[in-house]
């Protein structure tokens, strides 16, 4: 099989998924030109860390609450810890529940 790579900004990433199956190796080696490979250095030119600078952290949003809710009250309880919970269906939550039930109790 031929996967096409990817490097951008020095990392190399799949265009498109490759499942392996368990027993494949876990070891894969790619071949580069040594004309195609910059030097190694300890520091990076100006120009490159507007490219490879990391965005700022976006801080999760409190989940909103009206004033005297349970809702307020968990939010003050658990602090920086308070997180809006992404949408889930009941379904999705009893599927978590039972793996996380199994995972404790069978050892899984």
């Amino acid at each position: 099989m031929r996967a096409e790579i990817v490097i951008e900004g020095g990392q190399a990433r799949l265009t498109k998924p490759v499942y392996l199956k368990p027993d494949a190796p876990n070891h894969i080696s790619i071949e580069i030109d040594d004309n195609h490979v910059a030097p190694t250095r300890d520091w990076m030119p100006e120009e490159m860390k507007a490219v490879h600078a990391e965005p700022a952290p976006r801080k999760p949003a409190c989940p909103s609450a009206r004033p005297g809710s349970l809702q307020e009250a968990l939010n003050e309880l658990l602090g920086e810890l308070a997180r809006e919970r992404p949408a889930a269906s009941i379904g999705d939550d009893y599927q978590l529940l039972t793996e996380a039930m199994d995972e404790r109790y069978h050892g899984r």
